[in-house]
């Protein structure tokens, strides 16, 4: 059973990871974070990538920055690629589990819910 949930964790991490290398950033919609690491949507349709600045966040390291990202916003329909050095992560939203609920209110105070001061 160990060997499956790695096997479902490495494909996952893998496709993750071949998106960053298949759409350029800069035509991904812009989310914000705030310090309560509340992100922000735009008000329009839900897209499954969101670009989020995160230059003005007060990291000391790549590290920090990933473990406080994913510790507070990654849920059952959020993961987060951070890149630090460049000052931006993006929130794949996982909306292949929300079925046909993909009003950006509701998903904007399911963000509000994971959102916490640090």
């Amino acid at each position: 059973m160990k060997h499956l949930k790695f096997l479902f964790l490495v494909l996952g991490l893998t496709t993750f990871g071949s998106f960053a290398q298949d759409v350029p950033v800069e035509d991904l919609p812009v989310a914000t974070i705030d310090s309560h690491y509340l992100v922000t949507i735009p008000a329009t349709p839900l897209v499954e990538y969101y670009y989020i600045d995160i230059s003005s966040m007060d990291f000391t390291d790549a590290s920090e920055a990933e473990t406080r990202i994913r510790e507070t916003l990654e849920a059952n329909l959020t993961s987060f690629e951070v890149n630090f050095s460049e000052g931006y992560a993006i929130m794949h939203v996982h909306i292949e589990y929300m079925g046909d609920d993909l009003d950006v209110p509701k998903f904007q105070t399911y963000l509000g819910y994971l959102a916490k001061p640090h």
